[in-house]
């Protein structure tokens, strides 16, 4: 599982650890890693493939903002406790909160062995690299909005080849919060022009033209690799 980072401390150095998988009757991989776009580089030349999970740019930053922001939810770590210098929630507005954010997901797949993308403006010429990294390395992308539809994990079941999650007919909870602050139409059209216009245009096409990866020819993991051992 690739991360896109929705909070700060990770966007400055996420520690990226690879963990032996229990036998389970959900797996077949024996390794899992949650790192970056660069992750299946540590293990090549063994099959490697990424998937991530990717929601509407705008609406993910409201959540984010809503819940680490205004919220101070887990244990504050944005309200003073983490990078209090560039962070000070809950007295930021969203626009400040997104000028921290701004056009995360065209950065993190232009430059996919990066962790630090906030210091600096998206550029067309990112949003051209996000799409051919994505479109060479065909990483499986699940979207949070269909999360709720019928059968949720089924590009996940095709890939570890496991029905009990094809055939999961809904999620089994939710992680909803409530969210102090709704933004209205014009709130929306103002995030997504000053601070995602790269972003929305990435996810559009995300939704409507990239290609997922045939599941049924993905690599199959290999004996476990010695140096993990």
């Amino acid at each position: 599982l690739a991360h896109i980072p929705q909070e700060y401390v990770s966007i400055l150095g996420y520690g990226a650890g690879c963990v032996r998988i229990p036998q389970h009757p959900l797996v077949v991989a024996r390794w899992a890693m949650h790192g970056n776009f660069s992750t299946c580089d540590l293990v090549a030349p063994r099959p490697c493939y990424y998937f991530t999970i990717v929601r509407n740019p705008v609406g993910r930053l409201v959540s984010a903002y809503n819940y680490f922001c205004l919220g101070c939810a887990e244990g504050g770590r944005q309200c003073g406790y983490e990078d209090p210098h560039i962070l000070t929630c809950p007295d930021m507005s969203i626009s400040q909160y997104a000028g921290i954010f701004r056009d995360v997901y065209t950065k993190v797949f232009a430059h996919p062995a990066e962790w630090m993308h906030n210091d600096y403006n998206a550029t067309e010429q990112d949003f051209v690299a996000a799409k051919k990294w994505i479109e060479d390395t065909k990483p499986v992308i699940l979207f949070t909005e269909d999360m709720f539809q019928a059968h949720p994990l089924k590009p996940i079941g095709d890939m570890l080849n496991r029905n009990v999650l094809r055939e999961m007919t809904e999620l089994p909870h939710s992680n909803s919060h409530d969210h102090a602050l709704r933004p209205s139409p014009d709130l929306v059209t103002h995030l997504e022009t000053n601070y995602f216009h790269w972003d929305t245009k990435l996810y559009e096409w995300l939704r409507t033209e990239y290609e997922q990866p045939d599941i049924a020819l993905l690599p199959k993991p290999g004996p476990e690799p010695d140096f993990l051992n």
